[in-house]
């Protein structure tokens, strides 16, 4: 049996805590084959590895933790965690945008144990770029076999610039310019997005759905409507779990933790799903 593995496997296997990283690790070597598409490379740097480097970086430009829990909470990516002053909310942020338990910081930042400020805020940071580089360095060690390239993604490394955490050149989004690699794969599988598309149809008259079910919803249909050319980076994010399931061959299991929005997605498809 083989597995298609999605971004939450692939966050979990890297940056989890301990336990969970074992439970993964544990049910993808139950499988003779395990697959990674690259799109799934672009998510987890643009997503939970951007939160770490974000949380890495503010800390080193900050002088004090009441000041890093000040500026989180004015960033966009921490606007749900509503921040407040203190080393206790910067705790309780980090464990959040990271997640990760509390207790899986240093012991010091969990333990009252009344270390000087100065010297655990550079434990924390250590902390945190050592977990963001081991899990970049070990990224295309998750999966036994990578599929579906694209041509658009920059799969550039990490480099420490002064005390700040950057990509080595420069940039981590697409290629300025290039054709959308996932919008191009969608494209020879129009009849799976024509059926997302119709799965993903607007609620009833009263009824809400998610903005990202909308964004998605859009998204597919501009896979349908436009060139791969034309086809914006905002809405390459925006397929999001939807490319994962009509990309996965039937054959194999779609791994992922996230239930809750896979199953209207892998249902109509007739694609197998498991959640582990």
């Amino acid at each position: 049996m083989d597995a298609f593995l999605d971004t939450t496997i692939l966050c979990d296997s890297l940056l989890a805590e301990d336990a969970r990283q074992k439970a993964v690790r544990q049910a993808l070597s139950t499988y003779q084959k395990t697959e990674l598409p690259i799109y799934a490379l672009r998510e987890f740097r643009s997503g939970a590895l951007a939160n770490w480097v974000l949380g890495h970086n503010v800390l080193t430009s900050s002088a004090t933790f009441a000041e890093a829990g000040t500026l989180m909470s004015r960033r966009g990516a921490f606007a749900p965690r509503k921040l407040s002053v203190g080393m206790t909310a910067l705790s309780q942020g980090l464990s959040a945008v990271l997640n990760v338990p509390a207790t899986a910081l240093p012991a010091p930042f969990h333990s009252g144990q009344g270390t000087a400020e100065e010297a655990l805020k550079r434990e924390v940071e250590a902390w945190i770029a050592r977990k963001v580089f081991q899990a970049w360095q070990k990224r295309k060690k998750v999966a036994s076999h990578h599929t579906h390239p694209l041509g658009c993604f920059i799969d550039s490394d990490l480099a420490m610039v002064g005390n700040q955490i950057r990509p080595k050149d420069e940039r981590w989004e697409c290629a300025t310019g290039a054709t959308c690699g996932a919008a191009l794969e969608l494209k020879q599988q129009t009849a799976d997005v024509e059926a997302l598309v119709e799965a993903l149809k607007e609620p009833g008259e009263g009824k809400k759905e998610k903005s990202e079910t909308s964004g998605r919803r859009r998204a597919l249909k501009d896979v349908l409507a436009k060139t791969p050319k034309e086809f914006s980076h905002k809405r390459c994010r925006a397929i999001g779990d939807a490319y994962f399931c009509i990309v996965a061959p039937k054959a194999a299991d779609i791994l992922t933790s996230n239930k809750v929005d896979f199953e209207p997605l892998a249902a109509p498809l007739n694609k197998k799903l498991k959640v582990i």
